[in-house]
């Protein structure tokens, strides 16, 4: 037998052996489905990186599906509606099912861009809703005359130094800030109306800035079934008509103290490792 054909036999073998390992583990020929996963946790500010991952994920034809996970108090008005949108965009591109998961919390803006999803599961347990917009302004006015400090301002226009904590906020100052409240809160309402299909009469009922339960939640119609992560997964996976999905996770940025942390090495083998010349 000549060496070349030896070559062809190992290598026909070996791909077989191959194929049965996959086989056995039901990822043969793509058994599975791709579903990326967005995590929405703490307070939500910079909306970037997860407006870049999803639409990241938009273009990746692979991906079958959307998760959100979402353990956030809300947060940013504009931040919660960046990402709002990129969901509706990955929709729109993907025309794939999105699902949410409401873990402990997922209040004001975390419930917000739930509402971009096509179901929300959320924990029985779990904290939602505060469907509402707010704007503090802390004024020291009083403390400062106390203490002998005084604010000299010069402004090009009577409104810009508008909700300054060194005076009181004249009413037409208040009139101003009340308006552009009920904008944001207006189109919070339409949102949570047009996603729950409820009129915006009820919602405006429910959106008088109290939380409610997961339980109390599910009842008014605000998310559509009580669980875990689990069963978010199940829920996706009857969507895909699929025994298994695959969690396509948004890649962070190297880190050392990860690393040391996350790897099954003894600590002192990774700390005394260095660069060979």
């Amino acid at each position: 037998m000549k060496k070349k054909d030896i070559f062809v036999i190992v290598g026909v073998v070996l791909f077989f052996i191959i194929a049965l390992f996959f086989v056995s583990k039901g990822d043969f020929f793509l058994s599975h489905k791709e579903v990326g996963i967005v995590r929405i946790t703490g307070t939500i500010a910079n909306s970037e990186p997860i407006v870049n991952w999803l639409d990241d994920l938009s273009r990746n034809s692979n991906i079958k599906g959307l998760f959100i996970y979402i353990n956030s108090p809300g947060g940013s008005a504009v931040a919660s509606d960046e990402i709002y949108r990129a969901i509706k965009r990955f929709k729109e591109k993907r025309k794939a099912p999105v699902v949410a998961y409401i873990s402990q919390v997922g209040a004001s803006g975390g419930y917000y861009v739930a509402c971009a999803a096509d179901k929300i599961v959320v924990n029985p347990a779990s904290i939602t809703g505060s469907i509402g917009v707010i704007a503090e302004f802390p004024e020291f006015s009083e403390l400062l005359k106390k203490v002998g400090v005084q604010m000299r301002v010069i402004k090009s226009g009577k409104n810009k130094d508008i909700g300054s904590p060194f005076r009181e906020m004249t009413p037409k100052e208040k009139e101003i800030i009340e308006k552009l409240i009920d904008e944001t809160y207006s189109r919070f309402v339409g949102i949570v109306s047009e996603a729950r299909g409820i009129p915006e009469e009820r919602v405006r009922t429910l959106a008088d800035g109290r939380i409610y339960s997961g339980e109390d939640a599910v009842k008014l119609g605000l998310c559509d079934t009580l669980g875990d992560f689990i069963t978010a997964k199940e829920l996706m996976k009857k969507m895909l008509n699929v025994s298994k999905i695959k969690m396509v996770e948004m890649k962070k940025p190297f880190s050392i103290k990860d690393f040391v942390l996350k790897s099954k090495l003894p600590y002192g083998m990774i700390l005394s490792y260095r660069m060979i010349p």
